[in-house]
């Protein structure tokens, strides 16, 4: 009677079959990973645009009935004065980043018997001071929607949407400058 073989079975095939079928697993999902990484970036989008839509929509509803812009909120906070005219279910915070509401005020000085002049964008957050109440000085109210977020491609991408002209990039933020009723 020969003695029972105590060997153990290999092995070696069945794990290098793991491996072969793990390494093929992370090969597609890397090759997948940057088109996922799109896809949830244009999501990110899509969602900050409807959330700019229906900020503005409200805002531009007030401006309407009172003949102003609402006052500011922090970035996140939705604006008192517009509780009202925003659905229920709107949300400033959105999947990384915040919505800012804010009213700026911009002077416009006229020389003395010409027309008025636009003295640039830093005059746009300017609040009036004694110059507001010289002769031939004008305030007008812009509304301003900001972004706020660490992520700079959706910055980037709200900027090449809106263009450069109504509205600009700083280091976390998009501000979009609006003065008449946004055309989309």
């Amino acid at each position: 009677m020969t003695p029972p073989d105590r060997r153990q079975p290999s092995r070696g095939p069945r794990l290098g079959r793991a491996f072969l079928v793990l390494s093929l697993g992370a090969l597609t999902y890397s090759a997948r990973l940057p088109s996922l990484r799109r896809e949830a970036l244009e999501r990110r989008v899509a969602q900050a645009e409807a959330g700019i839509q229906t900020l503005h929509a409200a805002a531009q509803r007030f401006r309407l009935q009172r003949g102003r812009w609402p006052e500011g909120a922090a970035a996140g906070a939705t604006p008192a004065e517009l509780i009202f005219e925003l659905p229920r279910a709107f949300d400033p915070l959105g999947d990384a980043y915040a919505l800012q509401w804010t009213r700026l005020e911009r002077l416009v000085h006229a020389p003395s018997g010409g027309a008025a002049t636009n003295p640039g964008p830093e005059a746009a957050s300017a609040r009036p001071t004694v110059a507001a109440s010289r002769p031939g000085t004008d305030i007008t109210e812009i509304g301003a929607i900001t972004v706020v977020s660490g992520n700079p491609s959706l910055l980037a991408l709200l900027q090449r949407d809106h263009g450069p002209t109504a509205s600009f990039v700083t280091d976390s933020t998009w501000t979009l400058l609006l003065a008449e009723p946004l055309g989309r």
